[in-house]
């Protein structure tokens, strides 16, 4: 019986080095076939291992694939943030700010690519080694926070953030 094809989606914004790392993104994950995905409707969806390098949501490619003959592809998402730590490249270009640190561009980025994340999934993308811990991803969350550019989702209690997600003045400021 032949295997279903594993799809690797890298998604995340616009003008992010995506195609500029195309080949290390599918050296890393081990594919031959690269599918720069340009929101165009027209691009069949593969039909073996391969890579997408995409700017649409994570629903909007479970979509595609169900449209598709091959709806038995696997898809694994993976956010371009998490994707470019792994092959070692710098982080993505986005739009300076002199009073936003690298890590805390870098943290915007990972939460402007998904819905909401946890603490310590922001604290696993950061590039800075000191920066990785959970207390100190939650200090560089709370700054942003203060600052209008991600909210914290706290229990219905009111207790604790347990996760964070990106505002539209924090999505400005990763748009390059």
């Amino acid at each position: 019986m032949a295997r279903a094809p594993v799809i690797i989606v890298i998604y995340g914004p616009a003008a992010t080095r995506q195609v500029h790392n195309a080949e290390a993104l599918a050296s890393l994950y081990g594919v031959g076939v690269i599918v720069v995905d340009a929101q165009d409707e027209g691009h069949p969806f593969p039909d073996r291992n391969a890579i997408i390098l995409t700017e649409r949501d994570p629903d909007a490619i479970s979509a595609w694939r169900a449209t598709s003959l091959l709806s038995k592809a696997a898809l694994i998402f993976v956010p371009l943030a998490v994707a470019l730590r792994a092959i070692d490249a710098p982080p993505p270009a986005i739009a300076p700010s002199r009073r936003l640190t690298r890590d805390e561009h870098v943290a915007l980025a990972y939460l402007a690519e998904g819905r909401c994340a946890a603490t310590c999934r922001v604290a696993q993308t950061l590039w800075s080694p000191r920066a990785r811990s959970t207390a100190l991803a939650r200090t560089l969350l709370r700054r942003l926070q203060r600052w209008g550019l991600v909210q914290g989702v706290t229990a219905p209690d009111g207790g604790n953030v347990f996760w964070w997600q990106i505002t539209d003045a924090g999505r400005k400021a990763v748009r390059p």
